[in-house]
């Protein structure tokens, strides 16, 4: 299915991204319960929104690169809107959310930790999550969305294939 590079990418790509998110969710349970609540609220948000975009994705059952980004769109789209139809209006309100709310999540982490690496303590913690955070959107764009195999309704991917024609 993958080529030996691409599932390398992907395993990079998703052990930087939770050991950078649990980090980031770790210092943030210690400064600001309130930036917490919205990092994962706007990660909820957009799992949600994405799961309406997914449950039309005509490769359903087949390995999904947005699961090794950690998003849970894919099992979403079974378990709570499971076969219904929606309309493409529906599915590009869907998109724009994602894409807000997505966009939202990782500024979030990026600013906080920025924030944080002033903080003499944390300083080195701080500089590898950041290192990590970045890895993750890199292999992200350019290795992980252009395979996407619903690249032309997903916004993150749509985002990508743009940035990589230019």
């Amino acid at each position: 299915m993958f080529s030996k590079n691409l599932a390398f990418r992907l395993l990079i790509s998703t052990i930087s991204v939770v050991i950078a998110f649990v980090g980031i969710i770790i210092l943030l349970a210690f400064r600001s319960i309130i930036i917490l609540v919205l990092f994962i609220s706007f990660w909820i948000i957009t799992n949600f929104s994405g799961g309406i975009i997914c449950s039309q994705c005509p490769f359903q059952n087949k390995v999904c690169p947005g699961v090794f980004q950690l998003y849970f769109m894919p099992f979403l789209s079974k378990i709570v809107y499971k076969k219904k139809q929606y309309s493409k209006k529906t599915i590009e309100i869907s998109a724009i959310f994602v894409g807000i709310f997505g966009i939202l999540y990782y500024f979030i982490g990026f600013i906080s930790l920025i924030i944080l690496y002033w903080n003499d303590s944390l300083l080195i913690v701080v500089l590898i999550l950041l290192g990590l955070l970045i890895i993750h959107i890199f292999l992200s764009f350019l290795s992980l969305c252009p395979n996407c195999n619903n690249k032309e309704k997903c916004p993150m991917a749509r985002v990508s294939i743009n940035l990589g024609k230019k």
